[in-house]
């Protein structure tokens, strides 16, 4: 009799620590399952709240086409619109670029306000000596079209940065940069109402199909 129990309990112990095992297993793929849907549910709705957020909609890419400038500064300013309109989907933008000497390259559109004004604006921030004539023409010139106290210095302070102005008495953005052998003006001249943010931001954040197992785990768990 007790070599009877010992046989059963040779095949039962296998049986039984098989059955543990594969428990755990699938246990600990359910809980990895369930964990990564929550991080990944976490993130999109963090992500979400950016993409939604009025300045970092639009900041996100005037950045990025400025990084675009320092790599390929006599980059096309017809490629440049193209990727902002498409980034900024709605937006209204101006392009100027300008050689190291401030004169025009390309100007988008064609027929883009104060295209003298901005010149001279270049011509003075390209050039490496300052001329008190143009620097005192420039102060009160430039304060009438970008807002108060947007004078030459004021541009010379906030290179490379993204900021708003009053342009022409209407809130928009304002991005400009100088290397060595060009320089580009963005303004973006509108601002981005709540209901296309949100329709942006719930385009590019989207939770992979795969992860939607995760829901099967969290419900088998409730």
């Amino acid at each position: 009799m007790k070599a009877f129990w010992i046989r059963i309990l040779l095949v039962l112990i296998p049986l039984v620590t098989l059955e543990i095992f594969t428990e755990t297993i699938i246990t600990s793929r359910f809980q990895r399952q369930q964990d990564g849907f929550k991080r990944q549910v976490s993130e999109r709705i963090e992500s979400l709240a950016v993409e939604s957020d009025p300045e970092l909609f639009l900041k996100k890419s005037l950045v990025a086409a400025l990084h675009w400038f320092q790599r390929v500064p006599k980059l096309s300013l017809s490629r440049l619109m193209l990727f902002l309109k498409t980034s900024a989907i709605g937006e209204n933008f101006d392009l100027y670029s300008t050689s190291a000497f401030g004169e025009f390259l390309e100007v988008l559109p064609s027929e883009a306000p104060n295209q003298w004004l901005i010149r001279k604006l270049f011509q003075a921030l390209m050039s490496q000596t300052k001329r008190p004539d143009q620097e005192k023409e420039l102060q009160r010139l430039l304060p009438a079209v970008f807002g108060l106290g947007k004078g030459i210095d004021w541009f010379r302070k906030n290179q490379g940065k993204v900021c708003i102005v009053r342009y022409q008495g209407t809130e928009a953005r304002l991005l400009w940069e100088r290397g060595k052998k060009a320089g580009i003006l963005i303004i973006c001249r509108t601002t981005p109402d709540l209901g296309s943010r949100f329709k942006k931001a719930r385009g590019r954040v989207r939770i992979s199909e795969q992860s939607w197992c995760g829901i099967h785990c969290v419900w088998m768990k409730r």
